[in-house]
């Protein structure tokens, strides 16, 4: 038995049932050992948890600067990024795990979340912000500000997720296609609420 199947099942159970309604006695449950078994391995809950929520915020910067790598064009890359979260949000057991605790964090450890959480915000939004820059500078968009164009970027972003986490998969997709078009049309100083 390794700490990374433990991690796994943990994964998957603070993402469905949050902190406070996962023990440790459920984990052991999940991967079929007994409950000291574990402790082996992790000190406590709150050893096991910070330690996941650290390894997929880490992972979750690495996936957004890796994304934003390409030189694919900006509508392209924003539209993209927009349908893998969705993707990812039930394929990506850290990314799920990620949000749940984002949105529902556990009022014990609230405080040293969302700080965290929020710097991961303030990071995407920065490299937001630099593509926005470059693509002003371009002419691809006209008449905004890059810092502005990369909150409410990540506004929409929130609202996609909003979505996955009470309702549903093809109603987030709506959401995103609907938004991004009338968001894309306005930066490029166009009619937002007209059909081309």
């Amino acid at each position: 038995m390794s700490s990374q199947l433990i991690k796994e099942k943990a994964y998957n159970l603070f993402a469905k049932k949050g902190y406070e309604g996962t023990s440790m006695s459920h984990i052991a449950e999940e991967v079929g050992i007994k409950k000291a078994s574990i402790y082996s391995h992790f000190k406590g809950k709150k050893e096991l948890y910070f330690e996941l929520y650290h390894e997929a915020l880490e992972n979750e910067y690495t996936f957004i600067k890796t994304f934003f790598s390409n030189e694919e064009p900006l509508e392209q890359q924003l539209r993209s990024l927009l349908h893998s979260s969705i993707e990812r949000f039930y394929t990506d057991q850290q990314l799920h795990f990620l949000l749940r605790q984002g949105f529902f964090p556990p009022s014990s450890l609230k405080s040293e979340l969302i700080e965290t959480f929020n710097q991961y915000i303030d990071t995407l939004e920065d490299l937001l912000a630099q593509l926005f820059t470059v693509a002003i500078d371009k002419g691809i968009v006209k008449g905004i500000d890059a810092k502005k164009a990369s909150i409410v970027f990540v506004s929409l972003l929130d609202s996609v997720y909003v979505e996955l986490l009470y309702g549903e998969k093809e109603k987030a997709k709506v959401r995103a296609d609907a938004s991004w078009d009338i968001l894309w049309r306005g930066m490029q100083g166009g009619e937002i609420f007209n059909e081309q």
